[in-house]
């Protein structure tokens, strides 16, 4: 049976150990795909621009709030593997938080220069009308957007949205 304990290796130099530490850390983290929420558009009543009348809808990732999660073992490894793994936390963008059960989750946000927003079929009309709700009708200029949006293959294949696709994409 072959040894799966090096117990040489608090031994090592601590440049080396550090490097080995890094190395188990998961080396992709995104982009990552989020599910599109109608809550994530909001048309801003205070914001209107003065030459046109128009209204702000901004863009809130924020309330996506279905944070991609990592496995980072380790995190509990020892004082040093947890020094090494904050650092990349800060370098990747996660957050620490704690669950119901007092347990440390590792999640990282949307981040719209490199995720996706994934529209599902039955989600599509919503993002569409940008969750207008009651107010469709009222002109709005974009003032933030996700970067990538991706669609499923049975919005494409509905003949309604055929002409509305490209303007919608832009």
């Amino acid at each position: 049976m072959a040894e799966t304990t090096f117990f040489l290796f608090s031994q090592l130099p601590t440049e080396l150990r550090r490097l080995i530490w890094r190395e188990a850390l998961p080396k992709y983290t995104g982009p990552s795909l989020f599910f599109f929420k109608r809550e994530c558009w909001w048309l801003d009543p205070e914001s209107m621009v003065p030459e046109t009348g128009d209204l702000e809808m901004r863009f809130f990732p924020g309330r996506l709030d279905d944070d991609v999660q990592l496995d980072v073992h380790i995190f509990n490894a020892n004082h040093e593997a947890r020094g090494v793994a904050l650092d990349w936390f800060r370098e990747q963008g996660i957050n620490i938080k704690i669950n119901e059960n007092g347990q440390k989750i590792f999640s990282r946000s949307f981040n719209p220069q490199r995720d996706v927003l994934y529209i599902t079929p039955e989600r599509w009309d919503d993002f569409q009308r940008r969750g207008l709700g009651d107010i469709e009708g009222v002109p709005f200029v974009l003032k933030s957007e996700p970067e990538r949006v991706a669609v499923s293959l049975d919005v494409f294949l509905r003949p309604i949205n055929v002409g509305i696709l490209p303007e919608v994409m832009w």
